[in-house]
């Protein structure tokens, strides 16, 4: 399953789940490997990026690209989900300015 947004974060504002308040909840239906690639158009976008409460990363600055997500260079972060984990991202914008986030997800079943 391959899943690419545009998402926009406001200035100063923290979200606790960036994909939810898009309504583009993400999870798997069985075991996959997901590969995650993230750029923004500017700096100041810090990223929490979660699979349930397990943290994947934290405080995650992305490349400030200014692009859809390139793979391998702009793919820093492949994970594991189980079937039925939710994929979460809490964003929090430092710049005083809105920011876009390119998101690309790449998932895959495993066996």
């Amino acid at each position: 399953m391959l899943v690419q947004r545009v998402l926009t974060v406001s200035a100063n504002a923290f979200v606790e789940d960036l994909l939810l308040s898009n309504n583009i909840p993400f999870s798997v239906s069985r075991p996959s490997a997901v590969q995650m690639g993230l750029t923004a158009e500017a700096t100041g976008l810090f990223l929490d990026v979660m699979i349930g409460s397990n943290d994947v990363a934290q405080n995650f600055a992305p490349s400030t690209a200014n692009r859809i997500p390139i793979i391998p260079d702009d793919f820093p972060l492949t994970f594991g989900m189980f079937a039925g984990d939710y994929l979460k991202i809490r964003a929090r914008e430092t710049s005083g300015s809105d920011v876009d986030l390119f998101l690309t997800l790449i998932s895959n079943p495993v066996r």
